[in-house]
């Protein structure tokens, strides 16, 4: 069975990385949200096909990465500090229900789900208010663990691991982790309730393994890391840009096999976003049914796996395909690549 990690593209099925999977039997662990949205983390366990277009969803594990008062925002530099860590956006970072890096302010409480990149560092896919009853979230690799003291850090931030429950593999330096406290930090530390391990993928030689994430330690196409895995895709097909582009900061999807020295050799590599360039066109793609139709700006898709998304058709009309027309039980496919104050900016609408 294939493994895939990374963050939900498109609902109506559940889409990770451009592979669609029927979710229809799957083992749901979803944690943090009541419902499937755009731009949550997930880990997909199920056989796919070849050209990893396909699959179908054995079990689906999906969980916040971060969650607590933000520190400080730099917008220039697309970027806020929360708990210690810098987590950075791009153009596909779903916005939930605030407008954007420039709406933050410090002490905002965020919950937000996001790809780790290096110690310190993570890439926010989604962001959302969150009340202040919730638990502490923090997720990162694990620096300078101190045995004896019960320490470790995740960025900036000193976690205490003496009365938290821990996870069976245990922990080791490199190693991503989630960690969660029932109090704020205090003086830069925390004190750890639950470690958790990040997203377990398959080790099993040859098993077909997606990946989506921020390259780093890049040395060639054969040589960096997505999220501490080992990339080699000196042999991969590369589409969403040139090959020349693939270099650190840059968001991509790796497909390919596992070897057995732990390598994931990829077939495919898809670049999802380069620095100072921007996303691919229609990055997020949504099947369902329209409900509350008010206006093509004020309208929702309501997709057969219950995730709901507000979205602005507006600057679809013009160019949508099929035949139908808008209105509520109306269904159709809408495809745009940027989430603002909770609404789909559609780019492609096709009546299904």
């Amino acid at each position: 069975d294939a493994g895939t990690v990374g963050a939900v593209d498109g609902m109506g099925s559940i889409i990770v990385g451009g592979l669609r999977y029927n979710d229809d039997n799957a083992v749901i662990d979803r944690r943090d949200a009541s419902a499937w949205q755009l731009g949550m983390t997930v880990a997909v366990t199920g056989p796919v096909d070849s050209e990893f277009a396909t699959g179908t969803a054995q079990k689906l594990k999906s969980m916040a990465q971060m969650r607590g008062a933000v520190d400080s925002i730099d917008v220039a530099n697309g970027s806020f500090k929360l708990l210690g860590s810098t987590l950075s956006v791009d153009d596909e970072t779903v916005w939930a229900d605030l407008a954007g890096l420039s709406s933050l302010v410090a002490g905002t409480r965020v919950q937000v789900w996001a790809l780790p990149v290096s110690p310190g560092v993570l890439r926010a896919t989604r962001i959302e208010s969150q009340g202040v009853a919730a638990t502490t979230l923090v997720t990162g690799t694990v620096n300078l663990l101190d045995s004896a003291n019960k320490t470790f850090q995740l960025g900036s931030l000193v976690v205490g691991y003496a009365s938290a429950t821990l996870p069976a593999e245990g922990l080791a330096a490199g190693r991503i982790v989630r960690v969660e406290s029932s109090t704020p930090p205090s003086g830069g530390r925390l004190e750890a309730s639950n470690v958790e391990g990040w997203y377990a993928l398959t080790t099993v030689q040859g098993a077909p393994v997606q990946l989506e994430g921020v390259i780093d330690q890049f040395v060639s196409k054969g040589d960096f890391k997505l999220m501490g895995v080992a990339i080699d895709a000196s042999a991969a097909q590369v589409t969403g840009g040139q090959p020349d582009k693939v270099n650190n900061g840059v968001r991509v999807v790796a497909s390919g096999m596992l070897s057995s020295n732990g390598v994931l050799v990829a077939s495919k590599l898809k670049i999802r976003h380069i620095p100072g360039e921007g996303a691919l066109t229609r990055y997020y793609d949504l099947h369902g049914t329209v409900e509350g139709y008010q206006s093509p700006s004020s309208m929702r898709v309501r997709s057969v796996s219950g995730g709901v998304q507000k979205v602005d058709v507006s600057a679809a009309l013009s160019t949508a395909t099929g035949t139908g027309q808008l209105q509520d039980g109306q269904k159709v496919r809408v495809q745009g690549s940027q989430v603002i104050s909770g609404v789909l900016q559609v780019t492609q609408l096709t009546y299904e």
